[in-house]
């Protein structure tokens, strides 16, 4: 490991410049405390920078001096062909990712789960690119938006939402390592995602950086009242409604609840969860909701209240219980994810059974009978001191500086020599030129590849390109076996196959980098490439996600296959859609293709478009609710 390793963290957003979450949050403190043993860049998007301007020459304090910001370009107006902004991000983040390693090696890249900013660098990786062999590429655990989706009962059926979806599980699968912050948490994202969807995963601790303690915070209150804060976004996954009927159905008159937080479109009728919490207080003057409030109103808050009330279906880590034991005031949290990872039960607070609306509303009950003990907490220091125990700034450290080394082993060598390639092109009714796919074949300048064509009719094969082509096949009348297959049939030879339709043609470039793709660490099942049109077909991303998006990623009508990819030759396809097949079929058997993200495809075609990719999506992520209520 170099003495100053390279560390970049990839986010959305980062504290100061954004005052709200947990993932700005933790950006803001991991980089702080990694400083101390790397150099440490933050990648972030690029609407951030006049924030950051302003504050840089307002001499913030809040700013590291030593931390280097650099920024990415945000999607905008036409996204053609991407599948959606968050899929263009991603690949935004991977071009700036690439212009940061050509100055120096990059040792290690953090990305958040969250909407997958990381997901084409990670494929990027997978795909051979040099830039990034010897970086190990990591994704925090936060909490998914398909996560947060699911909890919150949010619609996921639009292209967006499936694309985000998609996104994700790339990142979470084929990253070199996951980070948790406990076990909890992971056991929570095996079960949602079945573990054989997950990359290896590591327990490094979220970083906790814990201010001086205010004194005064050891004053418990005095009048009587038992004052109870709230402090979160007003949604559904914060379990914020059965917390609003659990204080109504309390019958004292001395509780108070006070709620602070932004509102979201998370009702039970998918509009403003602000607004439903009002109708369900009505006229109760015990509950008071409040808008966001800053880091210091909150610190304030949480002294002027005697207990702080966490009750999420699910939480990553858990950032208001930590910041309300760092101001000494004993918590009531749900028993799910992170919060309960260093919790003291009787000194930090207490757990609720479980994360149920009913376990809630007992959990309210119980805080009623124990107000001395809370008094005595405050007095006592106990929720400072369990918080003080929780935070270990050398274990993160450690952890991290164990992640500083190539994951999965040094690129394919350059100099090996370049295998045997065959190209079936199949010419049928409807595809473009055929000279112009051998004129693209014929300026790869491959030493060893072999051309054939497959035709459906020999009128399609003008006669004036048989001197260029290896091989030439016709399918019988009224065959029913496909082009594609009779090609492999007939093939002389092993080594890789190459798929291409007649008016496909590909960059001088394609085949040298999709057999760098195929030698790469990772041994993808086939290499594709991106492609110059406006159809998001033009911005696969691949068989191991194409449930979720099957309407757009009959990806690999353009394909490089290693000659193991097609044993027992194309499954039979009654549709004619034999390449969707395919690919389902290596899916099936575990084996995924890998994407360069690079323009290498051009005029490329999509046979079979999928209207069943929908359905078979939500059929994908039906999720059990008893998963956010378990503890």
């Amino acid at each position: 490991m170099p003495e100053r390793p390279r560390l970049v963290l990839a986010t959305q957003e980062v504290w100061p410049l954004v005052l709200g979450g947990g993932i700005a949050r933790h950006l803001a403190e991991v980089a702080g405390l990694l400083g101390a043993m790397a150099d440490v860049t933050v990648l972030a998007p690029e609407g951030l920078r006049e924030e950051y301007e302003r504050l840089r020459a307002a001499g913030d304090e809040r700013l590291p001096g030593d931390l280097r910001f650099v920024w990415f370009d945000e999607p905008g107006g036409d996204l053609s062909p991407m599948l959606s902004s968050h899929h263009a991000a991603s690949l935004a983040v991977w071009r700036a990712l690439r212009e940061l390693a050509a100055e120096a090696p990059i040792d290690l890249v953090e990305f958040p789960d969250y909407r997958g900013i990381g997901a084409v660098a990670i494929d990027a990786k997978r795909s051979g690119c040099p830039e990034l062999a010897a970086t190990t590429l990591v994704v925090r655990l936060h909490t998914s938006w398909e996560m947060t989706a699911a909890a919150d009962g949010q619609p996921r059926e639009d292209l967006a939402s499936r694309s985000v979806m998609a996104l994700e599980r790339l990142s979470l699968r084929f990253a070199d390592r996951l980070l948790a912050p406990g076990e909890g948490t992971l056991g929570i994202y095996r079960r949602f995602y079945g573990a054989h969807r997950l990359a290896p995963a590591t327990l490094v601790p979220v970083a906790l950086v814990l201010g001086p303690e205010n004194q005064r915070a050891r004053e418990p209150r005095e009048d009587g009242e038992l004052r109870i804060l709230y402090v979160g976004r007003m949604q559904r996954l914060k379990g914020v409604i059965g917390l609003v009927q659990g204080l109504r159905a309390l019958p004292d008159p001395d509780v108070r609840l006070t709620m602070v937080g932004g509102d979201t479109a998370t009702s039970p009728t998918g509009g403003s969860m602000r607004s439903h919490l009002e109708h369900l207080a009505g006229d109760d003057p015990r509950i008071v909701l409040r808008g966001s409030a800053s880091r210091d109103e909150v610190a304030a808050l949480m002294r002027s209240h005697d207990i702080v009330v966490v009750p999420s279906r699910f939480e990553s880590y858990g950032y208001v219980v930590r910041e309300a034991l760092a101001a000494n005031r004993p918590v009531l949290a749900t028993p799910v994810g992170g919060m309960t990872d260093g919790f003291q039960v009787g000194r930090s607070g207490w757990l609720t059974t479980d994360g149920s609306d009913a376990a809630i509303a007992q959990g309210l009950a119980d805080l009623v009978t124990r107000r001395e003990e809370i008094a005595a907490l405050i007095r006592e220091g106990a929720p400072r001191a369990t918080v003080e125990a929780m935070a270990d700034d050398d274990l993160l450290r450690e952890r991290y500086a164990a992640l500083v080394k190539p994951a999965s082993g040094a690129p394919a060598a350059s100099s090996a020599e370049p295998p045997p390639v065959t190209a079936i092109v199949t010419v049928r009714r409807g595809d473009g030129s055929l000279a112009a796919t051998l004129d693209a074949l014929e300026a790869q300048r491959w030493p060893d590849l072999e051309i054939m064509v497959v035709a459906d009719d020999p009128e399609r094969v003008p006669v004036a390109q048989l001197a260029r082509i290896g091989r030439l096949a016709y399918l019988p009348d009224g065959a029913r076996v496909d082009a594609r297959c009779l090609g492999l049939a007939q093939r002389r030879r092993d080594g890789h196959v190459l798929f291409l339709a007649a008016g496909e043609t590909l960059a001088p470039g394609f085949l040298a980098r999709c057999c760098l793709a195929l030698a790469a660490p990772a041994r993808p099942a086939y290499a594709t490439a991106y492609g110059d049109g406006r159809d998001p077909v033009n911005a696969p991303l691949g068989n191991a996600v194409a449930a979720l998006i099957g309407e757009f990623d009959a990806a690999a009508s353009v394909a490089l296959l290693p000659a193991d990819a097609l044993d027992g030759g194309l499954p039979d396809a009654p549709d004619g859609c034999e390449e969707r097949v395919l690919y389902d079929r290596l899916a099936a058997s575990g084996r995924y293709g890998t994407v360069v993200p690079d323009v290498l495809v051009r005029g490329r075609r999509t046979r079979c478009p999928d209207p069943r990719a929908a359905g078979r999506a939500l059929a994908a992520v039906a999720i059990d609710e008893e998963l956010w209520t378990a503890g």
